[in-house]
């Protein structure tokens, strides 16, 4: 996590530092990383947490959910690829929430931020 959040410029560390941003790390999970946004009540995934015991602060609106089995049984390098393919969903959300934030999208906002 460290080596990935290195790559970023001191601006975009910044941004993920935003109030909207919420990071959950779970025993266990779907996906070993995976961006939810725009993130509201009414989400599968945050009634999942709530009955799970997990709330969200009320100004969440962008959630990092990370699995830390997941990350623990792949490699760094695929760790590292999907740190920064939902980081740069992430990013670009923060930045521009009206934007399109397909998977290419993404990838530049990534590439940005590292600038």
């Amino acid at each position: 996590m460290r080596r990935v959040l290195g790559e970023l410029s001191p601006e975009s560390c910044l941004i993920l530092k935003a109030q909207e941003l919420q990071v959950i790390v779970r025993p266990a999970d779907g996906f070993s990383v995976w961006a939810y946004f725009p993130i509201n009540r009414r989400r599968m995934v945050v009634r999942q947490l709530a009955a799970d015991g997990i709330l969200l602060r009320p100004t969440t609106r962008v959630l990092l959910l990370i699995s830390e089995k997941h990350i623990l049984q792949q490699s760094t390098q695929l760790t590292d690829a999907n740190l920064r393919d939902h980081l740069g969903h992430v990013l670009l959300y923060l930045r521009h929430p009206r934007a399109s934030n397909g998977c290419g999208d993404a990838l530049r906002e990534w590439e940005a931020s590292c600038r």
